[in-house]
């Protein structure tokens, strides 16, 4: 949205609409997804607004279908052979990648990041930013990382993005490769989609006033998808 510019609530729930009427795979790419800020008439937070939309035409969100993946999700084999050298020119993905092998609260060890959804680049699918597991709670956690300079991704783009990720993913697939190369994880073991927060970040802001009712809206949404959002400064952390 360009700066100094704001919208009316009907202008915004169109917007909402019309992506709803594509590929619902996309839809956390859309800069829609990216308006911070309230209408000009309503005063309502324009994720909100949205978020209500979805709550419309939900059978089209959930509709996501898996990507069937050919070659390893686990390229790095980090566990097994140790980091790349290679740094990346994004300090996001420098930072997931500063993070394998550590043992995060609540998410268990890291083992290994950017796990690509497609075989190949041309199929236009993301990449999950790192993933972890919980031997304790037997849940292998996707995760969605923002870090603490991102001010353009807003919650509902987090939630989204990673909600999308983990529909596309091969769950079987998947698991059964976690197990292969890590050794962790049994028959018991669930995927659970999780937004990783750094403190600073307008996610992070977002996700804490939707801790103190400011976005109830978009609270209900991260339920009814099943998204865990974690806050983190790397010395404490919260659960919204």
């Amino acid at each position: 949205m360009p700066r100094g510019i704001s919208y009316q609530e009907d202008h915004v729930k169109n917007e909402a609409q019309k992506l709803l009427s594509k590929n619902p795979a996309r839809i956390y790419s859309s800069n829609v997804l990216k308006w911070k800020g309230k209408t000009n008439d309503s005063k309502q937070f324009y994720t909100e607004i949205i978020a209500e939309e979805f709550f419309k035409k939900l059978n089209i969100i959930q509709s996501i279908t898996i990507v069937p993946r050919v070659k390893s999700y686990f390229n790095h084999n980090i566990a097994l052979n140790g980091l790349h050298k290679r740094e990346s020119s994004q300090e996001e993905a420098n930072f997931a990648k500063s993070l394998v092998l550590e043992k995060l609260p609540t998410l268990g060890m890291v083992f290994d990041y950017q796990i690509p959804i497609s075989n190949t680049r041309k199929d236009g699918n993301g990449k999950i930013d790192i993933i972890s597991i919980n031997e304790v709670t037997n849940k292998s956690y996707l995760i969605e990382l923002k870090y603490f300079d991102n001010d353009k991704d807003t919650l509902l783009t987090s939630i989204m993005e990673i909600y999308t990720y983990s529909k596309q993913c091969d769950e079987k697939k998947f698991l059964e490769e976690i197990k292969k190369l890590y050794k962790k994880g049994n028959a018991k073991t669930k995927i659970q989609p999780v937004v990783l927060l750094c403190e600073g970040s307008l996610s992070a802001k977002e996700a804490n006033e939707v801790k103190n009712g400011k976005r109830p809206l978009l609270k209900k949404l991260i339920e009814i998808l099943g998204i865990e959002v974690y806050v983190f400064d790397f010395s404490v952390h919260q659960k919204i």
